[in-house]
């Protein structure tokens, strides 16, 4: 499994202190498919999944599962698979390949992956593919491990293994028949590397599903997507936002992307799979929204100057050495970031936007981080604007009263409106308490037509009005006609 690291904490900081929720990623973002987390914590039923087994069982029956997987996917790839292997490995092995797999995908960038934040991560990984070795490896360990904290011992079954192996082997396949690592050095930015992941694991996932409708194991690939897309029941709900954001984040790939493919392949037939590797989606918009990847005319908003007002964010800020990107944001994230708002008050939230282009920057540490953030959301009327601010509005509200059983506390919060001819909304400023420490965040929500500018800034000073002034001369760029 190729998981995409991308700004969790950055992304939590930003949901906490905004009074909307939009998680950054690289082109105007959108809200298409998008996976809904529940937390069933240990409701799966046992007889859906199969019969729950040991981990000694599992390993007598490892090899048994790894030639029908092995035959199945050469039957669907017509490939030569006989010398493609499959190994049980500990953590450290695990780990190991997951960093040299990520190592790809920061090649050539000033990125450090720290050995020890990549462990925790690692342990939620039941197999992976080694793309510098060719090989799939499959840990029982982690697969015990994270049945026991997602408190889902009963998906710890010979169908669940199964699908893994199947996943991992259909990495194999487009490797040899796409070339993985050339298809992760080709991505320019965050946003196409998260598409180009989701193509990845997208694929992995189809193969994997239909492999285990053949062998009658759909059960399997069912129970290793939910052991994937949950998040567990936590009494802290800033813990929980935080697990849930990055729940969305990994699970992005595996169920919006096999959804993508799934989309091209109706359209175009299996070529279209071929199409999604030579040709793959610059953003997760696409990737979300294949319509659009498959006749880019049809996406909304061209007329608008969104990166162009970006632009100007990102340069008021040029002197405080911040590391900037651009991303889009999808509907999962929204949902999950408003999840302080009743159901259908956040159902509500998402459903206003169509896409949601993000601006961010980042300088600092854990403790002593800086952001700069802006979303431009693209909603569906003028109506629908002034909906999602209104919202916005209450989910400020909601989140304060989340908090105060949390850990992490708004301890002051100040709201006042904006209205000025051709503009309204409002602006905010957050004292949030984190662990004892005091994080200082000031937001503004300006609409303008169709289109909400939300800024955020985190441990960074700029008069309020400074910030309204800043809204205002980007969203006139955005729609200027220049």
């Amino acid at each position: 499994m190729l998981r995409n690291l991308l700004l969790p904490l950055s992304i939590l900081i930003f949901a906490l202190a905004s009074c909307s929720d939009s998680e950054k990623t690289d082109g105007m973002v959108t809200t298409s498919n998008t996976i809904k987390v529940e937390s069933p914590n240990g409701t799966t039923d046992s007889s859906f999944i199969g019969v729950q087994l040991s981990k000694k069982e599992l390993e007598n029956k490892f090899p048994e599962l790894v030639d029908l997987a092995r035959k199945e996917l050469a039957a669907a790839s017509g490939l030569d698979l006989t010398d493609l292997k499959f190994d049980l490995a500990d953590e450290d092995k695990v780990l190991d390949t997951l960093i040299a797999n990520l190592s790809f995908q920061y090649l050539g960038r000033d990125a450090e992956l720290n050995r020890e934040d990549m462990r925790e991560l690692s342990r939620g990984m039941i197999g992976i593919y080694s793309m510098a070795e060719g090989k799939v490896y499959v840990s029982l360990d982690n697969f015990e491990w994270l049945t026991d904290v997602m408190e889902m011992p009963s998906s710890f079954t010979k169908e669940v293994l199964f699908a893994v192996i199947a996943h991992e082997g259909g990495h194999a396949i487009a490797d040899r028949k796409y070339g993985l690592v050339e298809l992760i050095k080709g991505a320019d930015g965050d946003g196409e590397l998260m598409a180009a992941n989701a193509i990845i694991e997208g694929y992995a996932q189809y193969i994997a599903r239909d492999i285990c409708a053949k062998t009658n194991m759909t059960k399997g690939i069912e129970g290793m997507t939910e052991l994937i897309t949950t998040v567990p029941n936590l009494d802290d709900p800033v813990a929980k936002m935080q697990i849930a954001v990055m729940v969305q984040q990994f699970a992005f790939g595996y169920v919006d992307g096999e959804s993508f493919l799934n989309a091209v392949v109706a359209a175009k037939g299996k070529a279209g799979l071929d199409q999604a590797f030579a040709n793959p989606p610059i953003s997760r918009a696409y990737i979300n929204n294949p319509d659009w990847y498959l006749d880019p005319n049809r996406r909304p908003g061209a007329d608008y100057q969104v990166d162009v007002a970006l632009d100007l964010f990102d340069e008021a800020f040029s002197d405080h050495e911040l590391t900037t990107n651009r991303q889009d944001f999808d509907k999962g994230l929204l949902r999950t970031a408003a999840s302080a708002l009743p159901e259908e008050a956040r159902e509500e939230y998402v459903d206003t936007v169509i896409q949601t282009r993000l601006s961010l920057g980042m300088a600092g540490g854990v403790r002593d981080q800086q952001l700069a953030i802006c979303a431009l959301h693209h909603c569906k009327s003028i109506d629908h604007a002034v909906r999602f601010v209104e919202l916005s509005r209450q989910l400020v509200a909601a989140k304060e009263e989340m908090l105060k059983d949390s850990a992490t506390k708004i301890t002051e919060s100040e709201m006042g409106d904006v209205d000025q001819p051709g503009f309204s909304g409002f602006k905010l400023i957050q004292t949030i308490d984190v662990g004892g420490s005091k994080v200082g965040t000031q937001t503004v929500q300006i609409i303008k037509g169709d289109l909400v500018c939300e800024m955020t800034l985190v441990n960074l000073e700029m008069p309020q009005d400074e910030m309204v002034q800043l809204a205002f001369d980007m969203l006139d760029k955005a729609t200027s006609a220049e």
